[in-house]
């Protein structure tokens, strides 16, 4: 069956939703759950922080060591294959969650959840596979965006389904759904070897194809030739475009061709990972040679550290926003600054500020990767600037109004450091080995996560929830002077 890279993404987008939807349902229900069910009651703040912190950090404890292994087997056995396997697994681990009675299982359950999950990385995989170049980095940002309906809908249908069944019978459902979603997935989902919609040179070219090279190009430098790369990319760099937002040399440029970008600036920083690279026996070995080619990059540099600090900053708010905002909403109502009210309840009122930030985020998504295809300069700074606004007046204890605005401002931020660095990474490497520079990307991610989620609760133990908010400010400044810096040509000799 012939499917075009539009209708695939369009499934992986519902597909990704629906992920986004069960996250947030942790990330919104999970004090609640182990505060109001019966058989956890923990009504402790001190413990629910604790239980809460080692919860939502489940999943990114195994998740280090997952992902390399399913990028690996998705270059070896497809990506559609991995694409259901998460699927199933992440939605039976949502129907564990109904059943735990305990905090702890709700612990392990989560780790598990991350062993046998990981559909974003599935997803991004199969995408950047059989999308074309030129439409890379919209087609990323079009899917990165179902994450940010999933933070709009996700709290609120998961609030009102709440009040209505109880939390386990949510948790019951949510997984039931996602399980469906696997049949639609395996029935329209094209494998690999089906791409469509796409005419990327593949390693088998013909020497008539080769003959589209530039002129400057040798028959032994054809023949080294990556799925997508053509002489005609190079020309896209300028000599005056940013270092994460430019990189649309091809593999196999040559002298001539490279000379065409600024002076300053390296080999190795202007040119797509080389593919060098030959499969390996072990995942790890293959991770770690990524991790060698990715340093040797200086655009794949910096996407993946601002991946790991972005997710880490954004995780030291999350961590203890439930419990913050459910603070803040109760103390208001008993002094009488808040009409007691459906929308004024702890739970619901987070829910409401968590689909504000999924509001701004949807609405940028698509911003962001105009901006990012149309060569726009700093655009990881400003995403971070946005962060760094929002978190600073959350460490204010801001009235109800003024903490929904700092939701919404964040939410675009979030949108930006979520996509731009992805669009990077798929416009600086082969099509053969995105899957496996993907699967990096997300272990960055998986890192920061892990790291903001644990530190996040010994924090907000130590000196309050809203020293977390100053720290992620701190930490999105440090982002944008990273960002700004080598984004900027002067910057680019310094880097080798």
């Amino acid at each position: 069956m012939t499917v075009s890279w539009r209708s695939v993404l369009v499934i992986l987008w519902i597909v990704q939703f629906l992920v986004t939807m069960a996250t947030t349902l942790g990330l919104t229900f999970v004090p609640f759950y182990l505060e109001k069910d019966p058989f956890l009651a923990v009504t402790v703040d001190a413990d629910r922080l604790f239980y809460t912190s080692l919860i939502l950090a489940g999943p990114f404890f195994t998740t280090l060591i997952a992902t390399p292994f399913w990028g690996w087997m998705g270059d070896r056995t497809g990506h559609k294959k991995q694409v259901l396997r998460a699927i199933v697994g992440l939605g039976i681990t949502q129907l564990l969650m109904g059943f735990a009675t305990s905090p702890l299982q709700l612990v392990l359950i989560r780790m598990l959840q991350g062993m046998v999950s990981g559909v974003i990385a599935a997803n991004l995989g199969l995408l950047s596979a059989i999308t074309p170049e030129e439409h890379q980095g919209r087609a990323i940002s079009i899917l990165q965006s179902s994450n940010t309906v999933g933070l709009v809908l996700g709290p609120m249908i998961g609030g009102t389904l709440a009040h209505a069944l109880g939390f386990r019978p949510v948790y019951w459902l949510i997984g039931g759904v996602i399980l469906l979603t696997t049949l639609v997935s395996w029935w329209w989902l094209p494998a690999d070897a089906e791409r469509t919609g796409t005419t990327k040179m593949s390693d088998t070219a013909t020497a008539s194809d080769t003959t589209k090279m530039s002129d400057t190009a040798t028959a032994s430098d054809t023949t080294k030739m990556s799925n997508t790369a053509t002489a005609s990319d190079t020309t896209k760099m300028s000599d005056t475009a940013t270092v994460p937002d430019t990189t649309k040399m091809s593999d196999t440029a040559t002298a001539s061709d490279a000379a065409k970008v600024s002076d300053t600036a390296t080999a190795s920083d202007t040119t797509k990972t080389a593919d060098t690279w030959r499969p390996s026996a072990n995942p790890f070995v293959a991770l770690w040679i990524a991790m060698g080619e990715g340093w040797r990059n200086l655009s794949l540099r910096v996407a993946f550290g601002i991946l790991m600090l972005g997710n880490f900053a954004w995780t030291l708010s999350q961590a203890v926003f439930a419990i913050y905002a459910g603070k803040l909403i109760t103390q208001a109502v008993a002094e009488g600054r808040v009409s007691a009210s459906w929308w004024s309840q702890d739970l619901v009122f987070v829910s409401i500020c968590m689909s504000a930030t999924g509001v701004m985020s949807f609405a940028m998504s698509f911003v962001w990767g105009r901006l990012h295809d149309a060569g726009e300069r700093h655009l990881m700074s400003h995403a971070s600037l946005m962060i760094a606004v929002g978190s600073f007046l959350l460490v204010l204890w801001p009235p109800w109004g003024w903490v929904l605005f700092a939701r919404f401002v964040m939410g675009g931020g979030l949108s930006g450091l979520s996509s731009l660095p992805y669009a990077v990474i798929s416009t600086q490497v082969a099509a053969s080995e995105r899957s496996k520079y993907m699967g990096l990307g997300t272990s960055m991610i998986h890192l920061g996560n892990l790291g903001g989620f644990l530190l996040g609760g010994v924090v907000a133990r130590m000196w309050g929830e809203s020293s977390n908010f100053l720290l992620t400010a701190v930490i999105c400044v440090w982002i944008i002077v990273l960002s700004w810096r080598t984004s900027s040509p002067k910057q680019q000799t310094s880097v080798g």
